[in-house]
């Protein structure tokens, strides 16, 4: 829904502010530090291709509600997403009316958030986009406002433990350095469904067979697409993404995940296993059924490769620059058995 009460201006170039409500996003690690003046740059592009001929220059940056800490703990405690902060942008070159100047925003925005669900563990989503010519009061009625369907998932609900990032400026720097891969690569990995069952996988109310049914989804729809050719069988996809993106998987194989406890210590042996597919046993438990899986090898399998997916994705999205994000540089294997 677009409510209009500038209804003659025209946008011809000139810097333009809008603001964003947006649900679920977490502005900092640690809630108890917030403070409402603390505005984060997040952001921003010079040169960007905006559609239409038009190349924008736009920054965003991030400012907590006043009662964040509250908001974020709604979350955590009844797992609906909430608004938490709110974006404020700042983009210029754009021509035409008040709607194009929102419609570029909206797409933005939209990358942005898909974007962040990777260190969020949340799918963040903006609810409202308001466009004031005169910024210094808030209060004022703005000059256009624009509603939105979300598109949010409240997936680890907010909680610590599924952040990727140790400190708020972490969070910058990853979007920074991720952003123009992932615009590339958005539509031909599919980036934005993988995202979305990553996210889903985290949330704390599903039981572990539905998370980790999550996960292979995700692991396999993301192998199909990096592969340029069909490699067949599910095991030779998932050994073509796991050596083709060049991560690091055997210190992640469970101990008494499916595998091992089936086969032992010696499946690098043998010609009928692919180790890189080291969740194949619980895999086709959740999914088909009727092999003998227990929920304590499915909680590690799911461990496991959640890290593992962590591991591919940023190397996809970064391309091994992790330096000074220390929350992607560890991300070690998790021994936790999580029913």
């Amino acid at each position: 829904m677009e409510i209009c009460n500038s209804e003659d201006r025209v946008v011809e170039g000139e810097e333009v502010y809008l603001t964003a409500d947006v649900l679920g996003f977490q502005h900092q690690s640690r809630t108890q530090f917030s403070d409402p003046d603390d505005r984060v740059d997040l952001i921003e592009r010079t040169d960007w291709r905006a559609g239409s001929g038009n190349t924008a220059d736009w920054s965003i940056s991030v400012r907590p509600l006043p009662d964040y800490p509250t908001r974020v703990n709604s979350i955590q405690n009844y797992q609906n997403l909430v608004r938490t902060v709110q974006f404020d942008v700042s983009i210029s070159g754009i021509y035409g009316g008040l709607d194009r100047a929102a419609t570029v925003t909206d797409g933005l925005l939209s990358e942005i958030t898909w974007l962040s669900s990777f260190v969020q563990g949340t799918l963040p989503s903006h609810s409202k986009i308001e466009i004031r010519e005169d910024t210094s009061d808030p209060e004022d009625q703005p000059d256009y406002v624009r509603l939105r369907t979300l598109h949010g998932n409240v997936g680890g609900c907010c909680k610590t433990g599924n952040l990727l990032f140790t400190v708020k400026q972490e969070q910058s720097v990853f979007l920074d350095r991720a952003y123009d891969t992932f615009q590339e690569k958005q539509d031909s990995l599919e980036l934005r469904k993988i995202l979305g069952f990553y996210a889903d996988s985290l949330d704390p109310n599903r039981p572990v067979d539905i998370k980790l049914a999550n996960l292979c989804i995700a692991a396999e729809m993301l192998a199909d697409r990096y592969l340029e050719e069909d490699p067949g069988a599910t095991a030779d996809m998932i050994s073509g993404l796991v050596d083709g993106v060049g991560v690091e998987y055997q210190d992640l194989i469970p101990d008494k995940g499916s595998l091992k406890t089936q086969y032992g210590d010696d499946i690098y042996e043998r010609d009928d296993i692919t180790p890189e597919y080291f969740w194949c046993r619980a895999r086709n438990h959740v999914i088909h059924g009727g092999s003998s899986v227990t929920t304590t090898e499915i909680s590690r399998d799911y461990n496991a490769l959640l890290i593992l997916l962590q591991r591919i994705l940023r190397e996809i999205l970064l391309e091994g620059n992790t330096e000074s994000l220390l929350g992607m540089s560890d991300l070690e294997p998790n021994n936790f058995v999580s029913l």
